[in-house]
């Protein structure tokens, strides 16, 4: 192995887990991957409620849609991005401990 297990428990220092923030570094990596895989029209809405934080109101004046087609358009760019997500076989080596014990 790389590291020792004194090395390996000595992974939080100073309230800092190294581990956890690797876990989050590997989620937002994958989330932006399967983010990257929808449409452009499914991350263009994304973007606008999910990550810009528009109501569905704003969203449909910004698009110039009804507000019953930007519902639909999330809607499945959710199903996607979850299928996508899904579809990942990325599982961080901490949660993998983690799930065993």
């Amino acid at each position: 192995t790389f590291f020792s297990q004194e090395e390996l428990d000595e992974s939080q220092v100073d309230g800092y887990d190294m581990w956890a923030a690797a876990d989050r570094a590997i989620d937002a990596i994958t989330v932006r991957q399967a983010f990257e895989q929808l449409s452009g029209p499914q991350r263009e809405i994304l973007w606008l409620i999910d990550l810009s934080g528009f109501s569905y109101s704003e969203a449909a004046g910004i698009l110039d849609v009804p507000i019953g087609t930007v519902m639909s358009r999330v809607s499945r760019a959710r199903s996607a991005m979850a299928a996508a997500l899904a579809e990942s076989n990325i599982v961080p080596v901490g949660r993998r401990q983690r799930q065993g014990r």
